[in-house]
């Protein structure tokens, strides 16, 4: 099993047209209603969005944390508003899909990545 170096994990890669460390343009977006900005990159060659292997947040506790964290707001804020059980029991069952899906993609995009990563180590040695 081939290990990813450290260089690859922080370089810009693009799995449309295949390429590491690709020239690249920024687009800022803005992010809220506070105009927050956020920087997209995307491939000069084939417009495609590039990504970082370090920049994926996969981690599974922190999403776990913060379903757990909106149950117990949902809870409490409808135990106040004597909201019916029920109701509460399907926004949790909502909230754990939405964030469930969101981890499943982003652990998705990683492995992509890593597997893209892990091929051109292999083919550059």
């Amino acid at each position: 099993m081939t290990n990813i170096p450290d260089e690859l994990k922080n370089s810009k890669c693009c799995l449309k047209c295949k390429l590491v460390d690709v020239e690249y343009t920024t687009k800022e977006i803005k992010v809220g209603t506070s105009g927050a900005t956020r920087e997209m990159y995307k491939c000069k060659k084939c417009s495609g969005y590039i990504t970082s292997y370090n920049e994926i947040m996969t981690s599974g506790k922190s999403f776990i944390y913060l379903v757990l964290l909106l149950c117990v707001v949902f809870h409490i804020g409808g135990a106040l508003k004597s909201i019916n059980i029920n109701h509460l029991f399907i926004a949790d069952a909502i909230v754990c899909l939405f964030f469930g899906l969101i981890w499943f993609y982003n652990k998705s995009q990683q492995k992509k990545l890593e597997n893209f990563l892990k091929e051109h180590v292999e083919n550059k040695s």
